[in-house]
């Protein structure tokens, strides 16, 4: 089957663009929660010119804080880590904590909710990065 070229034309400008329809005077954002744990991302250069970057994660409540209670909408109980790096990296390495499953990227890091991961204890995950 062959389509008429105008049904193309739109598709040469076609982006992934984000718009926000409103008032800009209007100061909007999502109400802050408490997470139940701190989370932490550290660098350091390494001899061999990379950078080791540290994750942390360390639960406040120990075992309690990934008990959630489903009967008050915590239907999100399954949120992994994330964290974004502060700039864009190259050829990431997990150095450590790899039995975590982490996913990283260029950009960011992250980490399912998984039983290893939701002990109670708190975890480290170091990567190394150009």
């Amino acid at each position: 089957m062959e389509l008429p070229a105008q049904f193309f034309r739109g598709l040469n400008y076609d982006r992934d663009v984000f718009v926000l329809y409103g008032d800009p005077a209007w100061q909007n954002a999502l109400v802050e929660q408490e997470s139940g744990w701190a989370q932490s991302l550290k660098s350091e250069k390494t001899e061999d010119g990379r950078t080791l970057w540290t994750f942390t994660v360390e639960p406040k409540k120990g075992a309690e804080t990934f008990n959630f209670d489903r009967a008050k909408g915590s239907h999100y109980n399954n949120r992994p880590f994330f964290q974004l790096f502060p700039n864009r990296v190259a050829d990431p390495q997990i150095v450590s904590g790899a039995e975590f499953n982490p996913v990283v990227v260029d950009n960011f890091i992250l980490v399912p909710q998984t039983e290893k991961s939701t002990t109670g204890e708190a975890f480290t995950i170091q990567v190394s990065t150009r």
